[in-house]
């Protein structure tokens, strides 16, 4: 039901996003863009003002006639989120102001590497907030975490998380117990790094990301948003069959850095990298650089076996933008080319040819502030910011 309430705030992270979108943008400029009166925009913009989202960084010199206006920007330094990274050998904890910049950060390794994953958070936000003095400023905790989340059933089930099968149906109401002193809300990982594309970096196409880490993720942007929001349950990219002759032969055991080492050892070819011992991504790159030829096919497996992939996804959606993440680019621009090379090679011709093939413009850190914008965005209600809830995806 629609109500002068539900306009009011609806109207409120209108002007929110504008300023945030703009950089800095007169009340004039607002009530224009918005179509608003001066006074209902003046009316909100002191709200948010008052609730410290927003300041009057009073006028700014323009090349006009008349009096300059004065400009609204996002307060820094007002609002923070807190938000969890959790990795399978890792938790890290980020203070990060609302407009997106980190403050500070803790990381706890997961030594006894099973079930950790709370306690390791708990250890961790105690450490980072040891100095803060403004905890009062905290709006929400967000959890990111490499796995498919079940909104319906509040359960973790599946993930390269050390986190036991029974434990995972667990996981978020024990998290909602502990962390009840804010709203918390969980995230799948690959897609707060293609939500981060989207708002920071600015792409505006439609477009696929592929997450290259462990496993292997992607998150689909159609219009804007997401397929099947943050839950990571619309795709599973990871999972994509290479052969139906064995169950478990799927992409992300091939291809995933978690699996490269094992891969390398079945191609049965002489390279610098069988010495060794966990071959990564970064590692292939290098020796790839050096010519080594066990590096140089392997190098090529992994672009075709992707390839295939994502042709799954181009047949299906018809994006054509695919970005890959996580930690791909250390691949090179070679690997680049190979994954182009094989989907014109294997493509529907009229699906591939205008397909652009490139690598994430921001870093392996995007997905902090890319979770915290897709919070502030779908979940923070701005006249209400410390409404105690939890939300999935």
């Amino acid at each position: 039901m629609i109500t002068q309430q539900t306009i009011k705030r609806d109207n409120m992270k209108s002007i929110y996003h504008l300023i945030e979108e703009r950089g800095g943008i007169s009340r004039a400029q607002i009530a224009r863009t918005m179509k608003l009166s001066k006074t209902t925009v003046s009316s909100l913009a002191d709200e948010l003002i008052s609730l410290g989202y927003i300041e009057d960084t009073g006028t700014q010199e323009l090349q006009t006639v008349g009096r300059n206006p004065n400009i609204l920007k996002l307060k820094p330094s007002s609002h923070y989120a807190v938000c969890f990274n959790w990795e399978p050998e890792a938790v890290s904890v980020y203070l990060v102001d609302i407009t997106g910049s980190i403050v500070s950060s803790v990381t706890k390794q997961n030594i006894s590497k099973t079930n950790c994953y709370i306690a390791l958070s708990q250890d961790g936000l105690a450490e980072l907030l040891s100095d803060f003095r403004c905890p009062e400023k905290i709006l929400f905790y967000c959890f990111i975490i490499p796995g498919m989340l079940c909104s319906g059933k509040e359960s973790l089930y599946t993930t390269r998380l050390y986190i036991d099968v029974p434990e995972q149906t667990k996981i978020i109401p024990r998290l909602r117990k502990i962390f009840k002193d804010r709203a918390i809300i969980l995230l799948n990982d690959t897609a707060c790094y293609a939500y981060a594309e989207r708002k920071i970096a600015g792409i505006r196409s439609n477009f696929a990301y592929i997450n290259m880490a462990s496993g292997i993720g992607a998150a689909i942007t159609i219009d804007g948003h997401i397929l099947g929001g943050a839950t990571g349950t619309a795709t599973q990219l990871g999972q994509t069959k290479l052969s139906y002759k064995d169950a478990r032969d799927v992409l992300e055991d091939e291809i995933g850095e978690s699996s490269l080492t094992k891969t390398l050892q079945q191609l049965h070819m002489r390279s610098s990298l069988e010495k060794v011992s966990k071959v990564t991504y970064r590692e292939i790159g290098e020796a790839v650089m050096a010519s080594d030829p066990g590096a140089l096919t392997l190098s090529n497996l992994i672009a075709e076996d992707l390839a295939n992939a994502i042709l799954n996804i181009i047949t299906i959606v018809g994006v054509k933008l695919v970005i890959l993440g996580g930690k791909s680019r250390c691949l090179g621009d070679l690997f680049l080319q190979q994954v182009q090379s094989y989907l014109r090679k294997y493509g529907f011709p009229e699906m591939v040819k205008d397909t652009v093939i490139q690598y994430a413009v921001l870093d392996e850190n995007a997905n902090i502030p890319g979770a915290v914008q897709y919070c502030i965005d779908k979940y923070l209600d701005l006249a209400d910011p410390y409404k105690l809830d939890h939300y999935i995806g």
